[in-house]
């Protein structure tokens, strides 16, 4: 690392102090020239831009460009891509790559080795980052909140994947194969039978809305998905942001129990129903469960606060509960197009993290005027539909199969799913136990 410098005033910037490790970025490519296979294990989160020196950065450029077209990354096939692209004339010569062999430890440690310059690579776009935050801070024009929601997109592009552009289909192809290894492509079941078969889960980089009238479950049947995903083994975030934490996991407690969420809410329980409700509070203790609760939320907060989340430990599922109750500052003027951004922005969460996103939809009153055999809800239900339908890959309408039930007790519940990308329309139903806030299946009945 070089030693820091100071500015034509005197003072030090952050820039000044750059984290690099010259040895990790050469050592790094000295094993893929001595075993060119192991550029595939590294090709998924290496990118040229991560090394520090132009020189290596040329290279490793070269050695993934003669992987795209299906050649290995071996001394003559590098170097004649490196003489191609101009490189030879700059330091990237035959010479170069001798010496890049030559140090190399083994290629064993390959992986290793690129992680130390991923890293340095981080550390670098992150005093970046602070040197523009700090310029931002010093605007006088900008309001407090101008300079919040700048810091934010900035840790959001920080920890957001660059766009690699135009690839070769062989690197789609590793990333497949390394998914499918992973167990990265199936979908996670909801735990809802039909659902489930129809849709094949809750799959990476999809966005699910449920969609309903007031009443009518879409938060309890969000929460029921997250707490299947949870017992089986899934990191889950929830974002509630029209309850607190503690209601939520109430209602947790409730369709976990059966007993009535009033009943847990006023603390009115018997010893018994007591035990029962306890040993939830204990699952939920260590439970891979975040919850936010913020009553007022934009889609880059969201985004901010799951990706950090997210670079510690991956999530396997978000739940946004639910769309209209977020903003998206800018576009308050029209309501259409705010919530259409802000089904965007899920839709862009889900893809950026491949994980599925799970929120609701208010429907529009529209629907209840509707009479006769008519009456099921369409897409152009979507209340202030903007691009709901459109950044959606599944969307899911509930409504009340028979309106004489009273809605503070049991009753069925018709699903329609009205969209699915690539997948086929369905209608079932489930049986919505509204006093404890849980679904259930119709093959454990009424």
């Amino acid at each position: 690392m070089p030693s820091p410098t100071k500015s034509a005033n005197g003072a030090r910037t952050v820039l000044d102090l750059v984290p690099y490790n010259v040895e990790a970025e050469e050592w790094t490519l000295g094993s893929i020239l001595q075993y060119p296979p192991c550029l595939a294990d590294v090709m998924s989160f290496l990118k040229p831009e991560h090394f520090y020196r132009d020189l290596n950065r040329w290279v490793y450029q070269a050695m993934r460009s003669v992987a795209e077209r299906g050649d290995p990354a071996d001394f003559l096939v590098v170097r004649d891509e490196l003489k191609r692209a101009g490189h030879e004339d700059e330091g990237a010569d035959a010479a170069y790559l001798t010496r890049l062999v030559g140090v190399a430890l083994s290629s064993s440690y390959v992986v290793h080795y690129a992680r130390i310059v991923e890293r340095d690579a981080i550390k670098r776009s992150a005093l970046a980052m602070a040197e523009k935050i700090a310029m931002a801070a010093q605007e006088p024009e900008l309001s407090a909140d101008d300079v919040l929601n700048r810091v934010q997109q900035l840790v959001l592009d920080l920890s957001r994947p660059a766009d690699e552009g135009l690839q070769h289909a062989s690197l789609a192809v590793r990333e497949w194969s390394k998914q499918q290894e992973d167990g990265k492509t199936a979908g996670q079941p909801t735990g809802f039978y039909d659902f489930d078969k129809a849709t094949g889960g809750l799959k990476p980089g999809r966005l699910y809305v449920f969609a309903a009238r007031p009443g009518q479950g879409k938060s309890a049947i969000m929460k029921d998905a997250a707490v299947y995903g949870l017992k089986r083994g899934l990191r889950v975030a929830v974002f509630t942001l029209e309850m607190s934490r503690v209601e939520w996991l109430q209602r947790v407690a409730a369709g976990e129990t059966g007993i009535e969420y009033r009943a847990i809410e006023e603390d009115n329980l018997d010893a018994d129903q007591y035990t029962q409700v306890s040993r939830v509070q204990a699952w939920a203790d260590t439970a891979p469960l975040w919850i936010d609760h913020s009553g007022s939320l934009t889609p880059l907060e969201l985004a901010v606060k799951v990706q950090r989340e997210h670079l510690r430990e991956p999530f396997g599922l978000v739940v946004v509960d639910y769309l209209q109750l977020m903003h998206a500052p800018g576009k308050e003027s029209n309501r259409v197009q705010e919530v259409g951004a802000i089904a965007r922005a899920l839709k862009n969460l889900a893809r950026d993290l491949n994980i599925p996103v799970v929120t609701a939809s208010q429907m529009n009153r529209a629907f209840e005027y509707r009479t006769g055999e008519k009456k099921e809800p369409m897409l152009a239900d979507l209340r202030e539909s903007g691009d709901i339908e459109q950044s959606a890959d599944v969307v899911t309408f509930l409504w009340t199969a028979n309106p004489e039930e009273a809605e503070d007790g049991p009753r069925l519940v018709n699903l329609k799913i009205a969209k699915q990308r690539g997948g086929p329309l369905a209608r079932f139903s489930l049986r919505f136990d509204a006093p404890a806030v849980r679904f259930q299946n119709l093959q454990r009945g009424l």
